[in-house]
């Protein structure tokens, strides 16, 4: 018997057709609620699922572009303090976290990576966004003295 899985069942994923023994499909599969049995009609739903998932898809990933766009073309300028051409002071994802929500961007703390700038001068940093997009910021810190 051909069945839909339409619940995470070992190693198989969501809207993966799979042939089982009847038994085994009827009595555990569609009666925990881990497949249900392929028809013409669940072949209609797998495909316009699977139509709205490729959609949303595009929408997420032109948002992430759109995001890394502006990321990108957005100045990000830190000041470090500077006596006698030592700095006192770094830069962390937890300040770069916080200049990016003042300025209305909302990313998922895990999308930065670590670093620690505590240097005067240029620096990207790379940004992990939805979508497998990744934008490069640039970070450049000047001297407070």
């Amino acid at each position: 018997m051909k069945v839909v899985i339409i619940k995470k069942y070992q190693n198989y994923n969501i809207n993966d057709i799979v042939e089982f023994a009847d038994g085994f499909a009827k009595n555990f599969l569609i009666k925990k609620g881990y497949a249900i049995s392929l028809n013409a009609s669940t072949k209609k739903m797998i495909e316009r699922r699977n139509e709205q998932i490729l959609k949303t898809n595009n929408i997420n990933k032109k948002n992430s572009l759109k995001l890394k766009e502006a990321l990108e073309n957005k100045p990000f300028i830190f000041e470090l303090k500077v006596k006698n051409n030592v700095v006192f002071n770094s830069i962390t994802k937890k300040d770069l976290n916080k200049k990016l929500s003042k300025m209305n961007f909302k990313l998922p703390n895990h999308s930065l990576e670590n670093f620690k700038i505590n240097s005067i001068g240029l620096t990207i940093v790379n940004v992990k966004l939805p979508m497998g997009v990744i934008a490069n910021i640039k970070i450049k810190a000047i001297p407070n003295e």
